[in-house]
Parts: C-alpha cells; structure tokens; sequence
C-alpha cells in the first residue's frame, strides 16, 4: 500500500531516528531518502524516470492518534501475552484479530501520570541530583526538541549556561530559566550547601519540567530526574468487573517489569483489613475492645540460635494505647491490637478468610500475618477490597470483552463473574470501618476526594514499601510504590505519605464524571448508641455516646454501667475473656 517516496523515507529513518525523522526534520528526511532513491535508480531498481518523478514528489504526512500500545504499554502488553498464549503468534502478529478491552483511556492517562508524579515527588524528598542525562560532544547529539510545550510535563534541555543562582536551558530554539527555588530539592547529602555551578555546566543535557512563561518570554522550568523508586497502580469498576486503568511502572521503556501483576511485595497494614473481616464474620465487632499494651511473644528459635528469640511487637507511634475499640484500631493501624486479635481468632482462620476474599500468594501462617509479613500482588489484594464496597461479591475480573477474527467471527467474548464471599452485612460493617481510617485515621489524605469513599494504608519494616488500597461505590484501586531492590523508600515515607497522594491524584478523574454516592447499608445490619470506653450499651443520657454498626444479633445488650478500669480489662484478657464480654 505505500508509494515509493513513501518506502524510501521509511529507508531513510534508521540510521538515526530522530535525527531523520519526517516529522520533525523534514528537510533531513527529504535528502536522505532522495540519496536512497538514487542509489535504488544506480542498482537498477527503479528507472531514471520513476527516480525524477519521486525526488519531485511531496511526502504526505498524517499525524494519528497515539496508538493504545503508545499510551497504555504495560496494558498492551498483558493483553499481548494473553492473546499469544491463546491464539499464538501467528494469528495475533498476522492474521489481523481485532480485540477490544475494558480500559478507559481517560483513566488510564490519569493513572501513569498521577503514579510519575508521586514518583517523582518522592524522588525529590529523599535523594540529591544525581547529575546529567549525558553532555553533548563526542558524538552525542543534542536531544530533538519538543513541538509544542504542555505545562507540567517533562523535557529534554540543553544547558547553555550556569551561575551561582540560575541555569539557563535550550529546548531547540525556546530559552528558559531555572531559578534556584525549582531545584533546591537537589541539594541534600553531600550536596548540601552546595550552588548550581556544582552541579551542571553548559552542554550538559537535563531533564526540565515546563511550569509557564516568564515575562521576558523565556520558560519558567524546573530540574527533574527520573525517580530511583517505581510503582504501580491498577483500577477495576466494581460493576463489570473491568480493569480500567493498569500501570506496572514508572516508565515501559525502562523496565516492561508489570508490579501492577508480577511484583509480589509485603504489603504491610494494608493486609490487616483481612484479619479484621475474618473478626467481624466471626464473634466480634466493631465496639469489641482488646487492650494495647506490651506483649511478648517466644517464637521458635532457628536450630543454630544460641537463645529463645522474643518479639515484643510495637505500634508505629512506639506507644500503647490501653483498652482500643477495634474500629480505633483500624483507623489509626494500631499494630499490637491487630496481632492480639489474630491470636484469638486464630491464623488459620484469618488464612481462610484471605483465601476466600481472593488471595492465593502463599500466606505465612503464624502472627506476622498481622502485620502483612506475606508477600502479595497488587492486582489480588486490590481485588480483595473490591469484596467491601461490591456487597461481598468477589469479581472474577475481564480485560477483553471481546476479540474478532479479521472476517469479524467472534472468537471470544468475556463478562466478569461474581462469586458471594461475604454476607452483605459483613461487608457493610467492613467499609464503615474502611470509612473510619479515611475519616479518623491514616488514610486521612483520602478525604481531598470530597466523596464516601473507604480505604487502607500499609508501610513495611524499614519503610521498603508504601501501599494505599481504597473505593467507592463503583471503583476499586490500588497503588504500590517501592524500589525493585527492596531497599528503603526514606524515613517517614509510609503508605500515608507516598502512595494515598497517586490514589487521590488518579480517583480525582476516576470519579470526576460520578455523582458523590453514600454506600447503603442492607437490612441485614442494625445501629446501636454505645458507650465508647466499653463498648457496651450507652446509658441514657450518656454525652459521648455515639451509633455503631452491628451485623443483626452482634448488637451488645449488657448496658455500660461505669467505666472499667485497665487492671480489669488486664484480668478478662488473661483469663481468655473479650473485655466487653461477660463470664
């Protein structure tokens, strides 16, 4: 189908793709493929009068859509392995399948740039500029400017000069400045202190971010580098089962590695939503109050340990906070009131119950399962939250819906399933308490979404992994961020602070076009007014008492008739008692 200017400036691309590109370089492009024309008419592949009609002959250019592979390429690429292993290469390369899937293009978008720019937020808390992309010389070519600018994104620049307050940069013929506030963020470690001049000088090529125009007409830019962490983040719409958005990475380029599916990371507290399911399923409630206080524990010692091992779990604070309702609990992730709660309930009771909200990764069965100790997916442990807001239906998710032969025969089509795991009331009272830790606890930063809306964060030992998992009533997503060689993301880089800005970043669009929808609570489910410091039946009267959520027959009936103290609740504990349980 294509002409022969057309074959001959293909033929001319290669050597150097940008360099020759008809695009941006016409005029290169245009000699170039004129010297392949000649050589074809000097070997006889074309006549003397074919050569003279197509070096007259005007390129035709036509500027396309990004193709989905361009602007979803770990997407893609998950669907192309998925069609290869079914249909195999040849059919999917050659015989023109048609497929269409569940992505949402607008999301999808909204995705990989919220997850670069929280990657890059963090980069820039954490690391000093660690220099450079290249300098020019030596046969290194400036890189190839952009066409038009679009503010916030990133670029290729060329340092044209450097003093002890600014750097001035070349985008092609555009000139801009970086001043000293746009780059402060480079100066930590062994930089400290340090000036522009110490850093960059002229031909060095430099990654910039455009923020706007000056006065002068020069570009107001920023200095960026390609972040040392990565990510992923993954969407699925609770109604269909469809994966909406999917990203494995900071960039397909610099590593295909899909985290969204293949990366199996700790995922700290945000495994700990699991264990409370198996709890509110069970004998306990949201008003159920355990004690936080130090417990040790004597674990099994290795044959080559010369002594018993202890654990003394801690909370994230380094504090106890004595006798905690289970909803206070989740909310502020409090850790030793987690692990006493998997204790009574048993580790095998809270594998089962994973197992049934979807997570098949091998699961460690001893109490560090409190603690999200077992490595997981992001795609499984996304889909598990999925179970809350969608009424205890776990979805069987679909990423094609449909594929066509190029006859337009059906091969196949999908619809997601839905499987019951939880009773309506079970998972009702487990998105009230996801509620909670958006509205009283770590999650808090969820609540800039300005909508009901539930969710979880998680951060492991040494801050290696940063984890938020959240909903509404018609979106489930799930974002993780960490370095692939498992070493710290930095002090203080929690789950909270790293990963639920990318959550609300993406759920912003997410749910730009959805009216704000409270989640309903079924008839299977009463309200009862409790005392908050037993978690018993409120007086009446009572100034702090508020309405807990039950499942039907769970609602405390033992009326609050003062406060107890520590020491009893110390003594219930230790003979095997709930605290707000009668003998």
């Amino acid at each position: 189908d294509l002409g022969l200017v057309e074959c001959a400036a293909l033929a001319a691309i290669p050597k150097a793709p940008a360099f020759y590109s008809p695009f941006t370089h016409p005029d290169r492009n245009q000699a170039r493929r004129n010297y392949v024309l000649k050589r074809m008419m000097e070997e006889g592949y074309i006549t003397y009068q074919q050569y003279l009609q197509a070096t007259q002959e005007e390129l035709k250019l036509i500027k396309g859509k990004a193709r989905l592979v361009d602007k979803a390429p770990y997407f893609t690429e998950y669907v192309r392995q998925y069609l290869i292993k079914k249909y195999g290469a040849d059919e999917v390369y050659h015989k023109g399948l048609k497929v269409y899937t569940t992505l949402d293009l607008t999301w999808q978008l909204a995705a990989q740039e919220a997850l670069r720019k929280g990657l890059r937020d963090l980069d820039k808390r954490e690391n000093p500029y660690r220099g450079p992309l290249y300098r020019l010389g030596e046969g290194k070519e400036p890189p190839t400017p952009p066409k038009e600018l679009v503010m916030g994104d990133i670029y290729r620049g060329v340092v044209e000069a450097v003093d002890a307050k600014m750097v001035k940069v070349s985008l092609g013929d555009r000139k801009g400045v970086i001043v000293y506030k746009d780059m402060s963020w480079a100066f930590k470690g062994d930089l400290e202190g340090k000036t522009p001049k110490d850093i960059l000088q002229p031909g060095d090529v430099i990654l910039v971010q455009y923020l706007g125009d000056n006065e002068d007409g020069t570009l107001q830019l920023g200095l960026e580098q390609e972040p040392k962490a990565d990510g992923a983040l993954i969407a699925f719409d609770l109604a269909t089962g469809g994966i909406r958005a999917m990203v494995g990475g900071y960039d397909f380029d610099r590593s295909e590695f899909n985290r969204a599916v293949q990366a199996m990371r700790q995922p700290g507290s945000a495994f700990k939503p699991i264990i409370y399911t198996a709890a509110m399923d069970t004998t306990f409630t949201p008003a159920s109050i355990i004690l936080d206080a130090p417990i040790t524990y004597e674990m099994e010692a290795p044959q080559e340990a010369a002594r018993t091992h202890y654990w003394r779990p801690e909370n994230y604070s380094q504090r106890f906070y004595g006798p905690t309702r289970l909803r206070v609990a989740l909310a502020h992730s409090r850790n030793v009131v987690t692990i006493k709660l998997l204790q009574k309930l048993g580790v095998k009771t809270a594998v089962k119950y994973a197992r049934k909200l979807g997570i098949s990764s091998p699961l460690r069965p001893d109490l560090s399962l409190a603690l999200g100790g077992s490595e997981v997916s992001l795609y499984e442990l996304t889909r598990a939250y999925g179970v809350f807001p969608a009424g205890g239906m776990l979805m069987e998710p679909i990423f094609i819906t449909k594929v066509e032969d190029n006859k337009g025969e059906v091969l196949e089509e999908n619809q997601a399933s839905f499987t019951r795991v939880l009773s309506p009331a079970t998972s009702y009272v487990m998105t009230s308490l996801l509620e909670s830790v958006v509205q009283e606890g770590t999650g808090w930063r969820a609540k800039a979404l300005n909508r009901p809306c539930g969710g979880k964060t998680g951060t492991t030992d040494e801050y290696r992994s940063a984890w938020f998992l959240g909903f509404t009533t018609r979106t489930v997503a799930g974002v993780y961020v960490g370095n692939d060689d498992h070493s710290p993301l930095g002090k203080g880089e929690t789950g909270s602070r790293t990963a639920a800005p990318i959550w609300v970043e993406f759920m912003k669009v997410a749910t730009a076009l959805d009216s704000p929808e409270p989640f309903v609570p079924p008839p299977s489910v009463v309200f009862e007014r409790i005392d908050p410091k037993t978690g018993l039946v409120a007086p009446p009267g009572d100034p702090g008492a508020f309405y807990e959520v039950f499942r039907e027959g769970t609602e405390p009936k033992k009326l609050a008739q003062k406060e107890e103290t520590r020491e009893e609740l110390l003594n219930q504990e230790l003979m095997g008692l709930e605290p707000n349980q009668e003998q």
